[in-house]
């Protein structure tokens, strides 16, 4: 799964702790909604295998919402329970294939464009 930190949204998030039941579940939604853009770059990035079987493309998920020890929420985007054995053979290679990375490429060009999507959901939010 793919790690993402934001920065930047201190005033933002500051508010929403303040705010209770409403600001932990705009919190959540925005999560959700900005893990889209990286889950569709997964999707994008990965090559289909050509064994008639579940394709790591059809199973990028989004994971609910979870609290890590410090209170930090968090999702995770990546290969389901199905195929995330196969996941880390692209991801980092084997001895026998070379690596053909497709989640951390994703992050890296989703980054900003999660980020925006962060802000503009929590913004939303707090205004209605």
């Amino acid at each position: 799964m793919a790690d993402l930190q934001l920065d930047g949204l201190d005033s933002l998030v500051s508010r929403l702790q303040s705010m209770g039941r409403v600001g932990s579940r705009i919190a959540n939604n925005a999560l959700k909604k900005a893990a889209e853009p990286l889950q569709q770059a997964m999707m994008d990035n990965v090559n289909l295998s050509k064994y008639n079987d579940i394709h790591l493309r059809d199973d990028i998920e989004i994971s609910r919402v979870k609290t890590d020890s410090s209170g930090q929420r968090y999702v995770e985007v990546g290969p389901g329970k199905q195929t995330a054995w196969r996941a880390k053979f692209l991801e980092f290679g084997t001895s026998k294939m070379t690596a053909h990375p497709f989640m951390d490429p994703a992050l890296k060009d989703s980054k900003d464009k999660i980020m925006s999507i962060m802000a503009s959901e929590i913004r939303s939010g707090l205004n209605t």
